[in-house]
């Protein structure tokens, strides 16, 4: 009697509804039809299939090699733990990211100093098995061909350049190499600069996210709370009392590439 009465309270929860309306950002969210659905990102796909008796099949294939990451069958009983199952696979698509190449590309006068560096790193980086690549060009060069690159790293020599690209290409990661780094040749501290480099950008981006998300819930209970009467001021406070939204953590990747960290409030707020 107890098993019959958690069904039904289960069959309550329509998760292929509830899929449709989780906020999408770092991915697109195909139906083909009412069993089916998919999860594209530039890096990999997740398939989501219903099969009879509230059977669920979830798997993940990466782009770069077209193998499968992940595979998990479950049949739906609990709510919750569906959720959880959904997120846990919303966060192994993401890690999919740190899987490609990163594209560092060096700048300095001529091109000839960072060509010599790029090839360093690119040996170091094959060393720890990172996956890097690394290119070089004048900085006359450089607006042309900073755009197919994660990372733009400028030598001292022009690194008054800093600003002005950082301000023109804000979305994009530019650092300018320390000196000592970049007058040594030092691929191990210039790999370490990189990654450091890296998880101060994820920490950042990770808190815009909780900020957007927190402003995010708490304009859809305003806007529900906005109906109410004057008189029910003390009540209308209480609606605001659940803004704060947990954040997930940025997964630490071999290449320290950052993740990007979706919110689970219901509206959709700009992506960065």
């Amino acid at each position: 009697m107890e098993e019959k009465k958690r069904n039904v309270e289960f069959i309550d929860f329509d998760f292929r509804a509830w899929i449709q309306n989780q906020p999408q950002k770092e991915y697109d969210l195909v139906v083909e039809d009412d069993d089916h659905y998919r999860l594209l990102t530039k890096y990999g796909r997740a398939e989501i299939n219903f099969y009879p008796n509230e059977i669920v099949e979830i798997s993940i294939t990466s782009f770069k090699d077209n193998e499968p990451k992940y595979y998990l069958h479950f049949q739906l009983k609990d709510e919750e733990h569906t959720k959880t199952l959904f997120y846990e696979m919303e966060q192994a698509l993401e890690t999919l990211e740190s899987e490609r190449k990163i594209k560092v590309l060096l700048s300095c006068s001529s091109g000839f100093t960072t060509s010599f560096f790029a090839s360093r790193l690119t040996e170091a980086a094959d060393t720890l098995d990172l996956d890097y690549t690394f290119d070089a060009v004048s900085y006359f060069d450089l607006y042309d061909q900073a755009e197919n690159y994660d990372i733009v790293l400028l030598a001292p020599q022009i690194g008054y350049m800093l600003k002005k690209l950082s301000t023109s290409m804000p979305n994009k990661l530019i650092l300018q190499i320390p000196t000592a780094v970049f007058a040594s040749y030092d691929a191990m501290s210039a790999l370490e600069f990189i990654q450091t480099n890296l998880r101060r950008r994820c920490e950042k981006h990770k808190k815009k996210k909780k900020k957007e998300a927190s402003v995010c819930r708490c304009a859809q209970q305003e806007r529900s709370c906005s109906v109410w009467p004057s008189c029910m001021t003390a009540t209308r406070s209480r609606c605001f009392s659940g803004c704060t939204i947990e954040e997930r953590s940025c997964l630490t990747m071999s290449s320290s590439r950052p993740i990007s960290t979706p919110s689970r409030c219901g509206t959709r707020s700009t992506t960065v």
